[in-house]
């Protein structure tokens, strides 16, 4: 996918925050996604300021974008949990 505003990524990461404020264990997050073309790279620089003003940036990750079936699969099998707070109905 890519990465924009409307998939509420910074709404995960404020999740993430609000985990470490509590005292929690704060999971390891990895953002997959394309960072081409405009709009995606000035939201992927919103969320990096916004990991390091959170003191997250041990514990965020962007892999960019993975490309083909297996590398999805493998990438998605890996995973311990998969959010998608996106506001668009179709997904």
């Amino acid at each position: 996918t890519r990465l924009h505003p409307t998939k509420l990524l910074h709404r995960a990461i404020d999740a993430l925050a609000l985990l470490r404020e509590r005292g929690s264990e704060v999971p390891s997050f990895e953002i997959a996604g394309s960072l081409d073309g405009p709009a995606e790279d000035a939201y992927a620089r919103t969320l990096r300021a916004r990991i390091a003003r959170l003191g997250l940036a041990d514990r965020v990750r962007f892999v960019g974008a993975i490309d083909g079936r297996d590398a999805k699969a493998e990438f998605l099998q890996e995973a311990r949990a998969l959010v998608n707070l996106s506001v668009t109905v179709e997904e």
